[in-house]
């Protein structure tokens, strides 16, 4: 795990979760490394995975491993992976060879400022928003799969 400085004068958005009550996912739209745009707010009835996490982070390459199995689990078109680098320098060739190299095979993306507007502060962070557009989940530092797939499985339960 890898706790980042806070960023002086940065308002950044809450995710504390209250037994029953849910916070609404910060709305963003970015570029893929493939030049596909992805909009949150086109995935309401869909389950969003964001991991948020840099290439340079070992931590985050562990965490690939862990969503590659919970890709694996679900081949679900409901369930959309997105992992954003929070990294300026990690750019889409970069980004690309990552994702390549490490065989994932879902949304890679880098936005500084969707991190910030999720409060993340320690690398990797995975977020999990249901099909309502809500957070619903989120962990900081590597997260197995089993415990993301039981989250997920959770909320396609509730889905049906």
């Amino acid at each position: 795990m890898i706790i980042l400085p806070s960023v002086a004068g940065a308002i950044l958005l809450s995710a504390f979760l209250e037994e029953g009550k849910f916070t609404d996912a910060p709305s963003f739209t970015i570029t893929d490394v493939d030049g596909a745009t992805f909009r949150l707010s086109e995935c309401k009835g869909k389950i969003v995975v964001l991991e948020f996490m840099a290439t340079w982070c070992r931590y985050c390459k562990a965490q690939v491993e862990e969503l590659k199995k919970v890709h694996e689990q679900f081949r679900n078109p409901s369930i959309i992976i997105v992992s954003i680098s929070i990294d300026p320098s990690d750019i889409s060739n970069t980004l690309r060879d990552y994702r390549d190299e490490l065989g994932a095979t879902w949304i890679f993306a880098q936005s500084y400022e969707v991190g910030l507007n999720y409060s993340v502060k320690v690398l990797p962070t995975t977020v999990i928003i249901d099909y309502k557009g809500r957070i619903r989940f989120r962990h900081e530092g590597v997260v197995e799969a089993s415990e993301l797939i039981f989250e997920i499985s959770q909320l396609l339960n509730e889905m049906e």
